[in-house]
């Protein structure tokens, strides 16, 4: 027999209370005299009897201690192991999504979800084995013991919702992965419901439990604010930003984007149930700053209220050596981003080389020991391909083995021959991207020194220059290897990593992040790559690198997030209504019984005590 409260044996302190009160003497007896006179006439006389008297045989004692051992008893909540029964693991999957931070009931649907997990605690076992999981961006897993239940407690009131979302299925699994062999395993989803928080069929059924919070679907969001540079000047940006109405009525409010305090457009802006509309103004050309986008409404969701982005001129900064590509050379000038100085190999000199050049592109020459850096290497020559590779001539059906990587963004290879090159050899860890007649033409890689794109084909032997593909594929390279994306707006969505190439690698391995609460976090740079992934709050980021400060824009542009209407769970999950879910035991209480028990005492002792004092009411008369 295991007790579930065994503080509350401290209670059978109240037994030896009633011992006292019972064996503790009573005062003097009055006796009747006819005069006081005769009285004191025997003179004081001393009371010599003991403070307690001595133990004397009560039926109605017995049954008070009887009862009094019941009710402490029943308080420990006793539980009888059976022998069918063994200890469990319990998975508690918080949804922390940017959905459940919506308002519900005086609160948030996590505040509902939180209480109904905290009041689930006093049905775990002492052997249970707890796991709590946070489905964050990156989840979090922390375990207990069954009897730690204020340290149960505490945690799940330390846990709070984010702005980003979160991949349920990735929380449940890793939940299920620590499953103990052999053990029955419970998980418990405390979740709202929404499009995005649904779990794929492959989870077995029965032994997930979804908890569902959320009622309501007034949202208003902000769901792009997108900002590009203008086609003809790398200094003029143009903004789009578009609203939509998530809930199922009218929604009436007031718009606004400022830059830096600037107000740029304020209007008033109506919405029909799922009708979205459309904003473009245009921010001061050549200046730096925020802008921001905000609704000014009272609806149940705030993190989609407002979006930022960050406007800042930069400028690629590319160093061409060749002998001449005028092809090259004009794709390269098309992008306004892209600063570029050409050189002849003759006047490259390896101090010149190995100035702070964003991207190198070494068109048929290659020196012997190039500095760090990334390298854009087009071998257009045996001697260039270093004689690791026979020429092959006639190269058609060139494609992409990566249609996904930035590199082949909005390319289209089918009309492309190659009159001859040379097979590219893949460095470890590298990509052979650009195939043709089973021939690897283009490799990419990455090492902490940089990263690096080889050609093995020069441009002007195929037609790729003359057709529309060139010039795109030109600038997807550069802002590949630069790291810098062609977004003017700085902007990183809530929940994925901030990755940035640093532009001084010799400052450390540290660099200095502030999140939008102004707090400091320190973030690893080693290889020159600095990488965060701690955006689960949307706003402004600063990066301090050395001497540079450069801001990243963190929004939230997800439409599973902002439609928080819940919707009904599917075929392997258990949807269960808040506070109907009950933990199955693990062994009998018996604590029912002993409340039985004492109440059968406490009639048993009232019975006692009246036939006792009727009968001494009798013998008096």
């Amino acid at each position: 027999m295991t007790l579930l409260n065994p503080l509350a044996l401290l209670f059978g302190l109240v037994i030896g209370v009633l011992l006292l009160l019972h064996f503790q003497r009573r005062a003097k007896r009055i006796y009747r005299v006819a005069n006081p006179e005769l009285w004191r006439a025997g003179g004081e006389v001393k009371d010599t009897r003991p403070i307690l008297k001595r133990i004397e045989k009560s039926w109605l004692l017995l049954l008070q201690i009887l009862f009094l051992a019941a009710v402490v008893l029943a308080l420990a909540r006793p539980a009888i192991r059976l022998w069918t029964s063994q200890a469990r693991t319990v998975v508690l999957v918080m949804d922390c999504s940017a959905s459940m931070a919506a308002h519900e009931r005086g609160g948030t649907r996590f505040d509902l979800a939180r209480a109904q997990a905290v009041a689930l605690l006093d049905q775990l076992g002492r052997n249970d084995h707890v796991v709590i999981v946070q489905a964050r961006p990156q989840p979090v897993l922390t375990s207990y013991k069954g009897s730690e239940t204020n340290t149960l407690r505490s945690a799940l009131n330390s846990i709070s919702p984010t702005q980003a979302p979160v991949d349920l299925y990735a929380a449940v699994v890793l939940g299920l992965s620590v499953a103990l062999q052999g053990e029955p395993c419970e998980v418990l989803v405390f979740s709202d419901g929404t499009r995005g928080a649904h779990l794929p069929e492959t989870l077995p059924a029965g032994r997930i439990h979804y908890m569902s919070f959320g009622e309501t679907d007034n949202n208003v969001a902000i769901t792009r604010l997108a900002v590009r540079n203008q086609p003809y000047s790398a200094y003029d940006h143009e903004a789009y930003a578009e609203i939509a109405n998530f809930s199922n009525r009218p929604q009436a409010f007031g718009f606004r984007i400022t830059f830096e305090n600037q107000e740029l457009l304020t209007e008033p802006v109506s919405l029909a149930p799922a009708q979205r509309k459309s904003f473009v103004v245009q921010p001061p050309a050549g200046k730096e700053g925020v802008l921001r986008a905000s609704i000014d409404v009272r609806d149940d969701l705030d993190a989609d209220n407002q979006a930022y982005a960050v406007l800042s001129p930069a400028r690629i900064s590319v160093l061409l050596v060749t002998g001449g590509n005028i092809f090259l050379e004009k794709a390269l000038q098309v992008n306004p981003q892209i600063t570029c100085r050409v050189l002849k190999p003759g006047a490259c000199s390896p101090e010149e080389l190995a100035k702070s050049y964003d991207v190198r592109i070494l068109d048929g020459y290659v020196p012997a020991d190039p500095p760090p850096g990334n390298y854009w290497i087009i071998r257009s020559s045996a001697a260039a391909s270093g004689g690791r590779a026979s020429l092959v001539r006639g190269i058609l059906n060139l494609v992409f083995t990566r249609s996904a990587h930035p590199i082949a963004a909005y390319v289209d290879l089918g009309n492309v021959v190659i009159d001859e090159g040379y097979p590219v050899t893949v460095p470890p860890g590298g990509i052979g991207l650009i195939v043709g007649n089973d021939q690897t033409l283009l490799a990419v890689s990455e090492s902490g020194a940089g990263k690096a794109v080889e050609s093995g084909f020069d441009l002007r032997a195929s037609n790729l220059p003359l057709t529309l593909s060139f010039p795109v594929l030109v600038s997807n390279i550069v802002h590949w290897l630069s790291g810098i994306s062609d977004d003017a707006g700085n902007q990183a969505a809530s929940g994925a990593p901030i990755q940035l190439r640093l532009m001084d690698p010799q400052t450390g391995n540290w660099a200095d992040i502030t999140t939008p609460q102004g707090t400091a976090v320190a973030a690893n740079t080693a290889g020159g790559m600095l990488t965060f992934a701690g955006t689960e709050t949307t706003g402004i980021y600063t990066i301090r690198d050395g001497g540079e400060v450069r801001r990243v824009a963190v929004n939230l542009f997800d439409a599973s997030e902002s439609d928080i209407k819940p919707v009904a769970a599917r075929e392997n999950e258990m949807n269960l209504p808040a506070g109907s879910l009950v933990l199955e035991r693990s062994g009998l209480e018996i604590w029912r019984i002993l409340l039985c028990a004492s109440i059968a005492l406490l009639v048993l002792e009232w019975i006692h005590f009246n036939r006792k004092n009727k009968g001494k009411m009798l013998r008096t008369s």
